[in-house]
């Protein structure tokens, strides 16, 4: 259960983090490939966690959860991958 909470406030702290940076290059276009590293980041480690959860059968308990995390990580990327497309222009 220890380990479950703090993988969980991780994940806060994470997804915190990402949308400050998210907000900062907001403003300035030139500040989106730090918002672009966590976006890849986080790809990863929700594939990762979501390949985990099937191997350990967790899956079924937090799918949904772990599936929106993944597509907003994913968006994320997306948006972080067409400004950085934009700003080297």
């Amino acid at each position: 259960m220890a380990i479950i909470s703090a993988l969980i406030i991780i994940s806060a702290v994470w997804s915190l983090l990402c949308g400050i940076f998210g907000i900062r290059a907001a403003n300035d276009n030139q500040k989106i490939m730090i918002v672009w590293v966590f976006a890849i980041i986080g790809v990863i480690l929700g594939v990762v966690g979501i390949i985990y959860s099937i191997v350990n059968g967790s899956f079924g308990q937090n799918a949904l959860s772990m599936i929106l995390g993944l597509i907003v990580d994913v968006l994320l990327f997306w948006i972080a991958n067409n400004i950085k497309r934009e700003a080297g222009k």
